[in-house]
Parts: structure tokens; C-alpha cells; sequence
């Protein structure tokens, strides 16, 4: 060790602090008693996703569709490709889909989804417990509905009762910290797994083939805690 490297914390701790080397006034107990006081103040952070994790976004579309076009149920299959085109729904291209979505969040499509069972729960007792919640969504679908989109999200996350510290709006899942994330796309999951970042997959018949695979919000509560735990 050369004459000017700083000790690490834990040979600090371990070691009789007047032996530790300091820099300026600095002093090892100052040093050790800041440090103490960031993990007693350390909060894990979730990175939550919203639709298919946390509403149902896709019996929300159903509906909307089946209310518009007049067809029923069996033409909105259960999709079992992230994709609604690749899944059997009647939107011969991608593009279809996204006006089907842009026309259903001009009619309040975020405001009037359900939530998934137990998430509004797990979530609160998360947040009691000490865990920092940031939203990290990828809402913006069109141009020009970014600030309907907001509205309705912010709105509906109040009504729900879900509790969120941060919320961002982005396709860049990475390139928001968290400690924990839960999402359900596959896309997502492998952007954030590549990026050495521990993820929950949220259980959707197009992510069956995923390891660490949830399927509802009990499970989903106990993984984030193993993954994420608490400060002792």
C-alpha cells in the first residue's frame, strides 16, 4: 500500500482506528461515523414497471377494443407474444396497433385499468418497510400525448394507492439505478440483465421461458426482499 492510498472502511473498522490513515481532518471515527450513518440510512430501490406488472393493460385494450369494434372476446386472444399483431389480435401491422393504443389513451385508457391482484398491497407494505419505489414506464407511444399520458399515469397510480417516490418515462430501463427491477417484457429483461442489473420477470404467458419468473404479487413481494434486502 503506498503512503497516500486511504485505508477501505471495513480494514478501519477492523483495525485501532488511531492507525488508520487519514487525509485532512478527516479522522477515522468521523470517517466510521459518517459511514454508519449512510447504512442505517440505505433504502433499497425498486424499479417498477406499470403495465403487465402492475395494471392490466392488456384486458384494458381487449375491452376497448371489443367496446369499439364490436367483436367479440375470442378475436383478442391472450397474448403469448409480447407482440398483439404476433398474437392472433386483428391489427395486421405493428402500426394498426399503435393507433388501436393512441385512440385508446385519447379515451382514458390509463385511467380506467384494473390492477393486478395483491400489487397495490405488497407495494404499500414495501414502501413502509423502507424500500425507495421509482416507476420507470415506457408510455409515450405517440407525439403530442405525452402530457395526457402523464395526467392519466400520476392520476391513476393515486387512485390505486400505489406509492412511488420517483416516476420516469422512458424505453431506457437501464439507464435508471435501481437496486431491484420488475418488469415483464422480455425485451426489457434481457436489456436489464445484460447490464448485470437483477430483475424480477412478472409472470405473462410471453415470458414463460424466464428464470427468477413470478406469478403474482406475494411471490413477486418475497423475491424483491431476497434480492433487495433491508439494512439490518
Amino acid at each position: 500500500m503506498s503512503v497516500n492510498q486511504p485505508i477501505s472502511n471495513q480494514r478501519c473498522r477492523a483495525q485501532d482506528p488511531a492507525k488508520c490513515r487519514v487525509h485532512g481532518a478527516l479522522t477515522p471515527e468521523i470517517l466510521n461515523r459518517q459511514l454508519d450513518n449512510i447504512d442505517k440510512n440505505f433504502r433499497p430501490t425498486i424499479g417498477l414497471d406499470l403495465d403487465g406488472v402492475t395494471f392490466q393493460y392488456e384486458d384494458g385494450l381487449r375491452q376497448d377494443q371489443m367496446k369499439k369494434t364490436g367483436l367479440p372476446a375470442e378475436h383478442y386472444p391472450l397474448a403469448k407474444d409480447y407482440s398483439t399483431v404476433k398474437s392472433g389480435w386483428p391489427f395486421k401491422t405493428e402500426d394498426e396497433f399503435r393507433k388501436a393504443h393512441a385512440e385508446a389513451v385519447d379515451d382514458g385508457l390509463y385511467e380506467n385499468l384494473k390492477l393486478i391482484p395483491g400489487a397495490a398491497a405488497a407495494l404499500q407494505r414495501l414502501a413502509a418497510d423502507g424500500y425507495k419505489i421509482v416507476v420507470i414506464t415506457s408510455r409515450f407511444i405517440r407525439p403530442g400525448q405525452h402530457a395526457e399520458v402523464v395526467r392519466q399515469t400520476t392520476r391513476s397510480l393515486d387512485l390505486a394507492g400505489i406509492p412511488y417516490n420517483e416516476i420516469s418515462f422512458t424505453s431506457n430501463k437501464p439507464g435508471i439505478v435501481a437496486d431491484v427491477y420488475i418488469d415483464d417484457a422480455p425485451y426489457n429483461i434481457d436489456a436489464l440483465r445484460a447490464a448485470g442489473r437483477k430483475v424480477v420477470p412478472y409472470g405473462q404467458e410471453y415470458n414463460k421461458d424466464y428464470e427468477g419468473r413470478v406469478v403474482d404479487w406475494t411471490e413477486a413481494e418475497a423475491e424483491i426482499r431476497r434480492l433487495a434486502p433491508l439494512p439490518k
